[in-house]
């Protein structure tokens, strides 16, 4: 029978074949085990009917019911199928859901993968175009810093060749100047002993007493000869120009003599001889160069001043220019270095000269029982020798009081910084050669080591030196000419350049007589400061 073919045991998934993207097994599980209870179910409602009909009496009996038996047993079962239907409708709903859902979701985790992925590499190309713009930005940075220290240099080194331009050319006018004078004295000089000797050769004495002309004797001749070979060897010495002595005239002698007071005696002193001492005593005689002083204009206005300005002819030797106030500049700084350049360049010349000296001396002392920098016999040396360019320095302050602030004729006050610099100066170099001396083994190694010092000294370090207490005195006379005169303010100014604990780069302002604020210094700060002051406006 049918029944018995297939009854709910037969109904399971065993035989069933499966696949990857087939129903889902335990909703077809739970399907056909569902479909398998409600088909017990009705095959025992169908023996307890059949049980039932049996007790009552038989089938035909029951044959009145069993059209409705029949027509529920088929709803049964058609609701049975339709639930089947509808549950693998469902399981083939949910199963196409599961796979759609699935492929979204992988879908989606690859788009976002691959958004991640682009978003990192745009923020690496966005970080990497960062670091390269800032490394241009640097780049240009420095290019723009470097062309900037260029053109300082160049200008600071177009400055220092000007100043050793115009130095060296006042040095060569000088030395021109002072070498024509001195040849111009000694041919002067030898034209008047030319002339001497002519006119005592030329003299009565030589002539005969009948009035007639009388050459000079053969004794005579000779000596004036000699005479003659030593001016001209005299003039090839000193490099003096030719000098022509004529031989002079046999002279007439006048009709009436006069007595004479002594009569010439040929035993007596021999008037060449007195001219050969009168020569040597010329040649012997120190040679006095003299030196015209122009009155000084009243641009310093003390009596200190003009003294200075004389101690200073004294000291080198030369005639200083002195400037009228009115022709000056206002400008701080231009100011500045057209009153302290001259003092400074005069003064490092002095210095270097005094430099030279010390080495001559030093390396003469190395090569025979020794030598040792003595700091006491440098500093004395140092002070003496700067102290007029100090003074110089401080007459230049005063002086820069009038155009600045309107203060002339101020009294030249230079302080006592610019003293303790020369100290501080002769110190170092003391040190320095005290120290060369000491990593030296050996004379020639010592006297190597000591030029060099010296010679690192005549290159830059002394001018350094010399400028820093030059400006020293010049700011503090103009401090001190600003605070007689009564200007309440001044105002420290700077060139730019980078200058620690000078009071000019911040710009700061105080009263003369008193220290800069935030415990700052009046300019020069420090060897290489150029900060300058001036009136606050």
């Amino acid at each position: 029978m049918a029944d018995e073919e297939l009854g709910p045991e037969y109904l399971t998934a065993r035989g069933v074949p499966s696949s990857k993207r087939g129903y889902d097994k335990r909703v077809i599980d739970a399907l056909l085990s569902e479909a398998r209870d409600r088909w017990q179910a009705v095959q025992d409602k169908y023996e307890e009917l059949r049980a039932t009909v049996e007790a009552s009496g038989g089938i035909e009996f029951l044959g009145r019911d069993l059209g409705a038996i029949g027509t529920e047993v088929g709803e049964v079962l058609s609701s049975a199928q339709k639930a089947a239907d509808g549950m693998r409708s469902r399981a083939r709903e949910e199963s196409d859901r599961v796979d759609r859902e699935s492929t979204e979701a992988a879908t989606g985790a690859i788009a976002e993968a691959e958004a991640q992925a682009l978003g990192l590499r745009r923020d690496a190309w966005d970080s990497g175009m960062d670091l390269l713009d800032s490394a241009l930005l640097e780049v240009e940075r420095i290019i723009s810093a470097g062309k900037d220290d260029a053109l300082l240099i160049r200008a600071q080194a177009e400055k220092d060749a000007h100043r050793h331009i115009s130095s060296a050319e006042r040095e060569a006018s000088d030395l021109i100047r002072q070498a024509r004078y001195e040849a111009d004295r000694q041919l002067n000089q030898t034209r008047e002993v030319a002339q001497q000797i002519i006119d005592r050769a030329a003299s009565p004495q030589f002539a005969d007493s009948g009035g007639e002309t009388t050459p000079p004797s053969e004794f005579t001749d000779a000596r004036r000869e000699e005479l003659l070979a030593e001016i001209e060897r005299l003039r090839l010495e000193r490099s003096i120009d030719s000098v022509k002595v004529f031989r002079s005239e046999p002279m007439v002698r006048p009709t009436h003599v006069e007595p004479a007071d002594k009569a010439f005696e040929p035993d007596g002193i021999d008037l060449s001889d007195v001219l050969a001492a009168e020569v040597h005593e010329m040649r012997s005689a120190p040679e006095t160069i003299p030196i015209r002083v122009d009155p000084p204009t009243q641009a310093f206005g003390t009596e200190d001043d003009v003294g200075t300005l004389f101690e200073a002819l004294r000291t080198t030797g030369e005639v200083e220019t002195v400037v009228v106030e009115e022709q000056l500049p206002t400008d701080p700084f231009e100011l500045r270095d057209q009153l302290l350049l001259p003092v400074i360049n005069d003064g490092v010349s002095d210095l270097k000269r005094r430099i030279v000296d010390m080495q001559n001396v030093a390396l003469d002392g190395l090569r025979g029982s020794g030598w040792t920098p003595h700091p006491s016999d440098i500093a004395g040396g140092m002070a003496l020798l700067l102290e007029s360019m100090i003074h110089k320095a401080g007459s230049a302050g005063a002086t820069a009081a009038g155009p600045l602030g309107g203060l002339f004729g101020s009294v030249s006050e230079p302080g006592d910084r610019a003293g303790r610099l020369v100290a501080s100066m002769s110190a170092a170099l003391a040190g320095q050669l005290a120290a060369s001396l000491e990593d030296s083994r050996g004379p020639e190694e010592a006297a190597s080591a000591v030029s060099q010092v010296f010679r690192s000294w005549r290159n830059d370090a002394a001018e350094r030196w010399v400028r820093s207490a030059a400006t020293a005195a010049y700011h503090d006379s103009l401090l001190a000419a600003f605070r007689s005169g009564g200007i309440s303010n001044v105002v420290a100014l700077s060139t730019g350049a980078p200058c620690e604990n000078c009071a000019g780069p911040e710009g700061l302002s105080w009263r003369p007589g008193r220290e800069p604020p935030d415990g700052k210094a009046v300019p020069p700060a420090s060897l290489g400061c150029s900060c300058t002051i001036s009136p606050a406006s």
